[in-house]
């Protein structure tokens, strides 16, 4: 978890006006939010839902 504390207070740091990335924990998971936080690059992260067929809780992430 300090290291997923990390990055996202860096996060925040860049994107002080954005949600905060622990919003999306439970949809990825520890180890995937860690990635997506590595791979952004500086970028925002948002996440874009896709509602295919009876799945209501679908999506992905999308760097802005």
């Amino acid at each position: 978890m300090d290291k997923l504390e990390k990055l996202i207070n860096k996060y925040l740091e860049l994107h002080p006006n954005s949600e905060t990335p622990l919003n999306y924990y439970n949809l990825l998971g520890e180890d995937k939010l860690i990635e997506v936080l590595e791979n952004s690059n500086g970028r925002q992260i948002k996440w874009i839902e896709s509602f295919t067929g009876d799945v209501l809780d679908g999506g992905m992430i999308q760097y802005i």
